[in-house]
């Protein structure tokens, strides 16, 4: 008894090679891809980014001179003054006594600025941004500096009452001019305590600004005074310049009935942590969250590339 040969249908054959040709062609497009992005990597020319050509600042600033350079790769980027033989920076390294001079990298812009702490008339001119390539990559930017504004020097002053009756409120006023433009805040202490608004305890701080004159006001309202209130009082502005005023609460009655009705605040309820008026705080920058080196960080891309071309080779 003869068996049944089973015959392949010759029509599945030429499906699986339509198949695996489409695969093997995905496959081949794909690794090619690969392969260009990273000869691009490798052979893409820096690029300068389009950015400020003209920087002015004034006496005591810091100036920013803006440089941005696409496709780096490993090359260095070089800050040097026009007519001067030394290079100022090469990458985030420094090679000139003058502390003044920084390099700020922002990875995610390609940045790499030179930055000019308290700049002064000396710094004026002409700067170039250089890349460490074999052609001539370079930028020019020019540094306006002017003393014009160095007249107005920063100031702070306190005025108010050098007594106060007990129960009756205290007002205490602070401007602060600044040297090219108004501070941004002024803080408040009494006997080394900082003190903010609040409502509840009666206190209430206030603020206002003159553009015209560079100048920042701010009022210290407390609403029932108590001998507790007395002491000095420290003004602060954001320009770390400090002044004080001395006020002493008296015991005695007002006019609108005895003292010991009034309500007084328990000064633990008016103030903050202690500060010590000789070493007050200094605000930091919130610019410096950390030093992030990623300039060659590799993209998705190339894991993709590295893994098809192992899975070629076994």
């Amino acid at each position: 008894m003869l068996r049944k040969s089973k015959l392949k249908d010759p029509r599945s054959d030429v499906k699986g090679i339509y198949l695996m040709t489409v695969v093997e062609g995905l496959y081949v497009q794909l690794l090619l891809m690969c392969v260009i992005q990273m000869v691009d990597m490798t052979t893409l020319p820096p690029v300068f980014n389009p950015t400020p050509l003209n920087v002015t600042a004034y006496v005591g600033e810091t100036a920013t001179l803006p440089c941005s350079i696409s496709n780096l790769g490993s090359r260095e980027v070089i800050w040097k003054k026009v007519k001067e033989k030394h290079a100022l920076t090469v990458g985030e390294f420094v090679f000139v006594k003058d502390p003044s001079f920084s390099v700020k990298h922002i990875p995610y812009r390609d940045e790499w600025n030179l930055m000019i702490n308290n700049i002064q008339l000396k710094h004026a001119g002409k700067f170039e941004c250089q890349v460490s390539t074999k052609e001539n990559m370079h930028r020019f930017i020019t540094l306006t500096v002017s003393d014009e504004p160095s007249k107005n020097y920063p100031e702070v002053h306190i005025s108010g009452p050098k007594f106060v009756e007990r129960g009756h409120p205290i007002r205490l006023t602070c401007n602060a001019t600044g040297s090219i433009r108004p501070p941004e805040l002024i803080d408040w202490f009494q006997e080394g305590r900082k003190i903010k608004s609040n409502s509840l305890g009666g206190i209430s701080i206030s603020k206002y600004m003159r553009q015209e004159t560079n100048t920042l006001y701010s009022e210290l309202v407390i609403r029932h005074s108590d001998q507790m209130d007395s002491g000095t009082y420290i003004c602060r502005s954001s320009e770390d310049k400090i002044t004080s005023h001395d006020l002493l609460v008296l015991n005695g009655r007002s006019a609108n009935g005895p003292s010991d009705v009034l309500n007084a605040q328990s000064p633990v309820g008016k103030r903050e942590s202690n500060i010590d008026p000789d070493n007050l705080p200094i605000n930091e920058d919130p610019s410096k969250t950390g030093n992030h080196q990623s300039r060659n960080r590799p993209s998705h891309g190339v894991f993709v590339c590295v893994l098809l071309i192992s899975i070629v080779l076994i």
